[in-house]
């Protein structure tokens, strides 16, 4: 966590660079905010008791988790900005940067973990919580920055609702099934995450990037609403083989 922390009290000294004291203050706060946050659900999870016994889930806590965690410290750190004006076009780019290390290392975290021969149950859930707050995350700077619509904020919360759907149902006592592998899930992860980083950069949006916006809220809504069916019914529309992996 030395590493993590000379990271945190670098991008303090470059807000104050940036914005003075009157910007470094926010930028502190929210994405001290956001790595308590993170380091709580972890402690949480640490102590929950593994499905296969042992020492709880940290007993397999290895290199592919801490890349997975240190995913989860990019996000945390880029919330520094979403109570914070955009920077300068050097923390424009840093803003970029941080959103891709949460986004893409989730192809090396998930590689590691099959090649190591770790995959486990603690990773599995810190991927899920790290790729929700990097969502969000993500969606709130561009919002706040002024580069995607409002509305991308329900999206960027999809993860949360999502889970507050499942517990309803479970508190219901709703049979759920179990949501398969879906490449296309992926695929539009990626749109997703590809959109949201182009907009966090300085490059001057192109026209008719409205319909941009419109044709990822379309697919990633679509997504979680064919997630919600699945789990529900038990059976893709598109049959057994669209579920393969």
């Amino acid at each position: 966590m030395g590493v993590a922390s000379g990271l945190w009290a670098a991008g303090v000294l470059g807000a104050l660079w940036n914005g003075g004291a009157q910007g470094a203050l926010p930028w502190a706060v929210a994405s001290g905010l956001a790595i308590t946050w993170l380091l709580v659900r972890l402690w949480f999870l640490l102590r929950t008791p593994s499905p296969a016994g042992g020492d709880g889930l940290r007993s397999r806590f290895g290199l592919p988790t801490w890349v997975t965690l240190g995913r989860g410290y990019a996000a945390a750190l880029l919330a520094g900005w979403v109570i914070h004006p955009a920077p300068s076009l050097p923390g424009s780019w840093l803003a970029v940067a941080l959103f891709l290390i949460a986004a893409l290392g989730d192809i090396l975290d998930g590689w590691l973990a099959r090649k190591l021969g770790q995959v486990t149950e603690l990773g599995r859930r810190l991927d899920g919580i790290v790729d929700a707050l990097a969502m969000v995350v993500g969606v709130l700077v561009a919002v706040r920055w002024g580069r995607l619509p409002a509305g991308f904020l329900l999206l960027g919360m999809a993860p949360y609702l999502f889970a507050l759907f499942l517990r309803h149902h479970r508190r219901r006592g709703t049979l759920l099934h179990p949501l398969p592998y879906r490449r296309s899930r992926r695929l539009v992860g990626a749109a997703f995450f590809a959109w949201v980083a182009f907009a966090l950069s300085p490059v001057p949006a192109p026209e008719g990037a409205s319909v941009g916006h419109g044709l990822v809220a379309v697919l990633v809504a679509g997504s979680f609403l064919l997630d919600g069916r699945v789990i529900l019914r038990g059976a893709s529309p598109w049959g057994p083989k669209g579920c393969a992996r």
